[in-house]
């Protein structure tokens, strides 16, 4: 394992996976191995085999919110959005805090069209962690220069207030008459 990482670091992918390879058949439920595996699938462009080693990690260790966060990850980067938010969501379950998790989650609700509840998740995330609040607000960011985005935050005055209130887009955090909390 330690080998393989290193070969994987110093960009010898084809190396490092011939040596998780080898590793994984002598330990196939060491989730630790599965998940340097599967990062070493996916950094070599793989993502199908990279989903099947994340799926097999957090088989072997399902307790695990962070490879359900890498899974979910991995998932909607493969296009299977639907699967990515379950994921993302069994995370959360599992550590409702989880800035990774909610990214994941906000991510893959944007993909899938659902803005409103993306945005709550990106707000989770720049509410909760301090570090992660820049990424957080880098995907809302995006979100809000679509269009359907826009019409959806349009539709939403309680999420037009969260943003404010969040100084997210940009408007002074006050609350006006019309406002409910």
């Amino acid at each position: 394992g330690s080998l393989a990482l290193a070969l994987r670091h110093d960009g010898q992918l084809q190396r490092a996976l011939e040596c998780y390879e080898q590793a994984v058949l002598l330990s196939p439920s060491e989730p630790g191995l599965l998940v340097n595996r599967a990062r070493a699938l996916r950094d070599g462009g793989k993502l199908a085999a990279a989903v099947s080693s994340f799926r097999q990690a957090v088989a072997c260790e399902p307790g695990a919110a962070n490879v359900w966060s890498m899974l979910s990850n991995a998932l909607r980067e493969a296009g299977e959005l639907d699967a990515a938010l379950d994921a993302a969501r069994r995370a959360l379950d599992l550590e409702p805090r989880s800035f990774e998790a909610h990214l994941n989650e906000g991510a893959a609700l944007h993909r899938l069209g659902h803005f409103e509840s993306a945005s709550a998740s990106y707000i989770a995330v720049a509410a909760s962690d301090a570090a992660m609040r820049s990424a957080a607000l880098a995907n809302l960011s995006a979100g809000l220069s679509t269009p359907a985005f826009r019409r959806a935050l349009e539709g939403s005055p309680t999420l037009a207030l969260a943003l404010r209130l969040a100084r997210i887009d940009g408007t002074p955090p006050t609350l006006g008459a019309g406002d409910a909390v």
